[in-house]
Order: structure tokens, then C-alpha cells, then sequence
């Protein structure tokens, strides 16, 4: 994993993945929407590495978690999810979203699924990219490469919550996102389905996305996953 980093790699995709987020919340159709998040898939596979402390991330499958519109007290939202978005063209509930503070206006950092103590620690660990507090936008890192100090970890969901949460215990803005250099060879990106998300209005969605090159290259799997990635089982 290259490593290398500096101040002006870190503004540009920040810079990027915010203009990406913008045209995601003026987005009005179901087709826009899916094409927005497929970007962004796309752009945190091929651009990004997540940085706490002397660690670095780089995500290999991501699936994203994206929540705007509704009331609060039909949807049961907490009180600070401020907008109902009454007006808006196209509301997008999906009821897979955990609708979690950590999920709003938190660009860059991340939300842990399960909170508390590490032990029993049995959750996820999701990239924030919502900038404001009336939508919540996270994407879940299901597969990943570590590296601490040199080599290439792999990581699976609870491997990397259980690697990441003692590194961020009462550090909260340690988080950098920032660009990764060129590497040999293009990603070879699949879009597919979350996996274990079987119900609601957008279950069908392709709103996962992998990298074959790694996933399969790598030793994470064995075949590509199907387009609807419904063999993956467990987390």
C-alpha cells in the first residue's frame, strides 16, 4: 500500500467526494440517485485511504447507507434530525440506514456500529461522508487492506472495528481521508447488491461496489461474487 500523503492530496478528494455528496442530495430520480452513489463507490475504491494514527485503510468493497426525507416522529428519527424534507422531489428512505448522529454532517470521520466497550464488539465500521445534519450518508468498509508499518493486512467487517476502535479511543478527530497515490494496474470495479439487505423499497439497488482486482487477486475470495451478492453470508 503506498502511504505517501500530503496536505494538497488531502483537500482534493475531500474537495471531490463533496461535490460528488452535492449532486447525491440534488438528485431526483431513483436512477440519479443510484448512478451518484455508484460514483462515489467508485471514487472511495479508486482514490481514497483512511489514516488514524500510524494506520492506513485501504477500502476494497464498500456499500453505501444513505438516508434523506421523513418526519420525525413517523420515521422515529432522534430529535436532531432537523429537515422532514416535506418538499422534496424524491425522497430517499432506506430502511437499512441505521439513522445514527455519528452518520450526519461528520465528512470524513467514522461511525462504529456497535459503540461501547471493544469487548463483545460485534459491528461495522462505516466512512461518514454527509456534510450537513439533515441527511445521513455513510458507506460500511466490508473489505479492506491494513497496513501498520509494512505489509498488507486483510480485513474483514469486525476485524477492522476491533483493529480500528482502540486507535480512536478518545481521538476523535484523528481520522485523515485522504488521496492514494496511482497503483499498477486498474481496478476492476463491480456493482452489486448490499449483502444481507433483502427488504425495503431499495433492496435491489445496486448500491455495493468491489474491487475485483483485490478481492478476488487477493485471497478475500475465491470467485467474483454474483451481481446480486447474495451468497456472501455473515458478515
Amino acid at each position: 500500500m503506498n502511504k505517501g500523503i500530503d496536505r494538497k492530496g488531502k483537500m482534493a478528494i475531500c474537495e471531490k467526494l463533496k461535490r460528488m455528496v452535492d449532486r447525491l442530495n440534488r438528485a431526483e430520480t431513483k436512477k440519479e440517485i443510484v448512478e451518484a452513489i455508484q460514483g462515489i463507490n467508485a471514487a472511495i475504491l479508486r482514490e481514497c485511504l483512511i489514516k488514524i494514527g500510524g494506520c492506513f485503510v485501504k477500502p476494497v468493497w464498500v456499500e453505501c447507507y444513505y438516508y434523506r426525507g421523513g418526519s420525525m416522529k413517523k420515521d422515529g428519527l432522534d430529535e436532531s434530525f432537523k429537515n422532514d424534507f416535506g418538499s422534496d422531489p424524491f425522497l430517499w428512505k432506506d430502511g437499512s440506514c441505521h439513522k445514527k448522529p455519528e452518520q450526519r454532517n461528520r465528512f470524513g470521520m467514522l461511525y462504529f456500529h456497535s459503540g461501547g466497550n471493544l469487548n463483545p464488539r460485534r459491528g461495522g465500521v462505516d466512512l461518514v461522508l454527509s456534510d450537513k445534519d439533515d441527511f445521513c450518508l455513510s458507506f460500511l468498509v466490508r473489505r479492506s487492506f491494513l497496513n501498520r508499518g509494512g505489509g498488507n493486512e486483510k480485513s474483514k467487517i469486525i476485524g477492522l472495528e476491533e483493529t480500528l476502535c482502540p486507535l480512536m479511543k478518545g481521538k476523535p478527530n484523528m481520522v485523515v481521508l485522504t488521496e492514494k497515490k496511482p497503483e499498477s494496474g486498474a481496478e476492476e470495479i463491480e456493482y452489486v447488491r448490499r449483502v444481507n439487505v433483502n427488504k425495503g423499497d431499495f433492496a435491489a439497488e445496486l448500491l455495493g461496489a468491489y474491487d475485483k482486482r483485490f478481492c478476488c487477486g487477493s485471497g478475500f475470495r475465491k470467485k467474483p461474487l454474483l451481481i446480486s451478492g447474495a451468497e456472501e453470508k455473515g458478515r
